[in-house]
């Protein structure tokens, strides 16, 4: 993740440092999305230079055949106040260091 204006911010406390919201999404095979169970997991980042670990609510959903899944990290809801700075985020994927572990019910 790089967020620059975090860096420079995250040591004036809580207030300074870099807010996440993360979201799943329940995808139809004709594109459309439901956000699962209307969660969404605010999480303040304390050091944007290291990596870190969101753990989203807790629900229960059964997901239909030929459904996906789809993580969302957004710098903004519309349910939660953001950080107090504006911030340019830019969040990096595709290596094996970052996962999202899901348990499977049979």
């Amino acid at each position: 993740m790089s967020a620059p204006a975090s860096v420079a911010t995250q040591g004036l406390g809580p207030s300074g440092q870099l807010v996440v919201f993360a979201k799943l999404l329940d995808v139809a095979p004709d594109g459309t999305s439901t956000l699962v169970a209307d969660q969404v997991a605010p999480a303040r980042i304390p050091d944007v230079t290291k990596p870190f670990t969101v753990t989203l609510p807790a629900v229960v959903h059964r997901f239909a055949a030929g459904h996906q899944l789809r993580l969302v990290v957004a710098a903004g809801s519309a349910n939660y106040r953001g950080g107090l700075f504006a911030n340019l985020v830019t969040v990096t994927t595709g290596t094996t260091s970052q996962s999202l572990t899901l348990p499977v019910v049979g």
